[in-house]
């Protein structure tokens, strides 16, 4: 939980980070898609440097998990892992797939998460190539089929994410100041001590950060400090 504020928080004015959209930037981009036919019990991905193109890279690595449910206070359940498979440092021929049945890695994979069973609801499968990186949404429905999240949807969940990542940074920002305002009046090192693990962070909603964390992590904000 500390290092993905972090990840968000510094700097701030980088917070888009957490959406992920600067991230895929860094490597170009890999094709994930549902292959038309594709159910609960028999899900297929299909995967190459364009959708329904040919040409395909050795994966390093495959994870299908759930999507991160934000509550309409914010309040966010973390995403879980359904299935992960990683490069088990096999030659690149090994890791070669154009179709990737859901649970069913290529020889030259390893499961790190054994795949779980899917029921109803919204899915992410995120593929990193050598080299590319592509990421898709999905739905699995309450009668088995399968089907790609709307464009509706998508930015749904991302108005909803930048809400919350906002919201975030505004709650860390005033948990900072009070930091400040304490450790300016601190006159002891015992003083400073128990700042140190004072936490005024929205515990409920976005974590337990004290003012220790934030001392560590945002140094030059707390410079001079006892």
């Amino acid at each position: 939980m500390h290092t993905s504020l972090t990840s968000r928080l510094r700097p701030r004015r980088l917070a888009a980070l957490c959406l992920g959209a600067s991230l895929v930037a860094c490597y170009p981009p890999y094709a994930i898609w549902i292959v038309p036919g594709s159910t609960v019990s028999h899900l297929v991905f299909g995967l190459a440097t364009k959708q329904n193109g040919s040409k395909i890279r050795p994966l390093n690595r495959i994870e299908v998990a759930t999507c991160p449910e934000i509550a309409q206070d914010l309040r966010e359940t973390p995403a879980r892992t359904m299935w992960l498979a990683f490069d088990a440092g096999t030659p690149p021929k090994a890791r070669l797939a154009a179709r990737l049945p859901y649970g069913q890695a290529p020889k030259g994979l390893r499961d790190r998460v054994a795949p779980q069973p899917l029921t109803p609801g919204c899915y992410y499968a995120s593929v990193l190539a050598d080299p590319g990186r592509g990421g898709l949404t999905f739905w699995v429905t309450a009668d088995g089929r399968i089907r790609e999240s709307t464009a509706a949807e998508r930015d749904s969940i991302r108005t909803i994410s930048s809400r919350r990542v906002a919201a975030q940074i505004r709650d860390a920002d005033s948990a900072i100041a009070r930091c400040k305002d304490q450790y300016a009046i601190a006159q002891t090192v015992q003083d400073s001590a128990t700042v140190d693990r004072a936490v005024w962070t929205d515990t409920v909603r976005f974590g337990s950060y004290s003012c220790a964390w934030f001392r560590r992590y945002y140094r030059s904000q707390f410079q001079g400090k006892p």
